[in-house]
């Protein structure tokens, strides 16, 4: 009896922590979702507000192309998910003034300031920096009241915090990775991300103190590659920097930082090496002949090699993602190329050329029930349907303009030079002069005719006209 006893105690208590489990990942799902975290849905919202002029004002129409919020503005943004930038004269003290603010959809106020400079939305990462502070893609403050930030790129941020005279680097997600405590004299403090192909898996940044001091840090991990100098550090991107003489610029040496450590240096300027878009760093060394002047670094495995590593090294390219994320892999015979996963042919191997859509406008079409590939023969371009390989459309076209943060493809047609506008998502097409200037958005268009900017919507449903 006592058995059974525990035996239901215990299965009691591992139902009772799996349900928190589940509980726990839906609460951050949906806390993340809630909070702003870029979705794929987010970056194809069909139903956010288009920013438009009238009477040289800024207001908001919806998709059918009617006023949701009343042109009034002196300049304002496009929607940056829930959230737009607009400014307007205010009246302070008697005199009028610009105020810059950030609205809402029903254009409730949520942040007002002085100065444009004094609010930036880094869309890549869903954040804002206002007054300073940093805050998610849904205004909710995720930076210490203590501390100032400034964004610098590539999702990170410096931070001062003048009270207790520290500094340092922080991340998309307000989490501080690198604390430097400031001297007496030190009240400058300031970083420079590395630009890097996304090949490279480690961050490293640049420290700049009062001008006068340099270092290399681990962007995500506060280590310190190159301890502080006061010698002059360049930063070449791609993990790539080079050390000069401060007071003369005189070249120093040129290093490449991998694995937390400088894995190549070269201190002779008839030495360069760069960051090569196959994916390796390939090393120059104009001192020696020929056929002995050029060796490679594999990112892959760390090292230096005298043989030139593969084009694409192993490493993720946007096929290779798309390719892992559907498990379809691309497959050749005599009559062409075709597609299948595992041992099931999804596309027929008959295509001169078989091309994919950005990772994320696929997820986005996948989720709608689009499941689409490019594929090309004889002249023209077809959308392929992966789900029973049959064709969605035939464009007479060689090539295809595509974007990837929107669902509208154009293309010049053969014979005719006519332009063609195709909406994925609605399977509409335009068809329009090659002379008219387009812009293409996430859920609209633009044509720029006689004078004029035409708005249609992913219908292709002519809805505004701008003068």
């Amino acid at each position: 009896v006592n058995d059974k006893k525990n035996n239901k105690k215990i299965l009691l208590i591992i139902v009772t922590v799996v349900v928190i489990v589940v509980i726990a990942i839906l609460i951050k799902y949906f806390t993340n979702s809630k909070n702003g975290a870029t979705t794929t849905e987010s970056l194809f919202d069909t139903d956010t507000l288009i920013c438009v002029t009238k009477d040289n004002k800024y207001g908001y129409i919806d998709t059918n192309g009617n006023f949701v919020i009343e042109p009034k503005y002196n300049y304002a943004t496009s929607f940056y998910g829930n959230y737009a930038i607009v400014s307007l004269e205010a009246e302070f003290e008697g005199d009028y003034i610009e105020v810059y603010e950030v609205i809402d959809k029903s254009e409730k106020v949520q942040v007002t300031t002085d100065f444009s400079s004094n609010i930036e939305y880094i869309e890549e990462y869903g954040i804002w920096v206002i007054n300073s502070q940093l805050y998610d893609s849904s205004l909710k403050k995720i930076s210490s009241d203590n501390v100032e930030v400034d964004y610098k790129g590539e999702g990170y941020l410096s931070w001062i915090n003048e009270s207790n005279k520290t500094a340092g680097i922080m991340d998309s997600s307000g989490k501080i990775t690198y604390t430097y405590k400031l001297t007496n004299e030190e009240s400058y403090f300031s970083i420079e991300p590395s630009d890097n192909d996304k090949r490279l898996t480690e961050n490293y940044c640049r420290i700049i103190i009062e001008n006068e001091k340099y270092g290399i840090v681990n962007c995500d991990t506060g280590k310190v590659i190159y301890d502080y100098t006061d010698k002059y550090i360049v930063n070449e991107d791609d993990n790539i920097f080079e050390v000069m003489n401060k007071d003369t610029y005189e070249f120093l040496s040129k290093i490449y930082i991998q694995n937390d450590k400088i894995l190549f240096q070269a201190s002779d300027k008839n030495v360069d090496f760069f960051f090569s878009t196959y994916g390796y760093v390939q090393i120059i060394d104009n001192t020696k002949e020929i056929g002995e002047k050029y060796s490679y670094i594999d990112i892959t495995i760390g090292k230096v090699t005298n043989e030139e590593p593969s084009i694409y090294n192993g490493i993720d390219s946007d096929k290779d993602e798309w390719e892992d994320f559907t498990s379809i892999k691309k497959f050749s015979c005599d009559s062409g190329y075709g597609l299948k996963k595992d041992e099931q042919i999804k596309i027929s191997c008959e295509w001169s050329r078989i091309e994919y859509f950005d990772l994320d406008l696929y997820k986005y079409l996948s989720s709608q029930g689009k499941e689409y590939v490019i594929a090309k023969k004889d002249s023209k371009t077809y959308l392929l349907n992966l789900k029973d390989g049959s064709i969605v459309v035939e464009l007479n076209t060689t090539y295809l303009d595509t974007d990837s943060k929107s669902t509208f493809i154009n293309y010049i047609e053969n014979n005719t030079e006519k332009r063609i506008v195709y909406n994925l998502l609605t399977g509409k097409s335009l068809s329009t002069e090659y002379s008219s200037y387009l812009d293409v958005y996430s859920n609209y268009i633009t044509l720029r005719v006689d004078g004029k900017t035409n708005y249609y919507n992913s219908d292709l449903k002519l809805i505004y006209i701008e003068e």
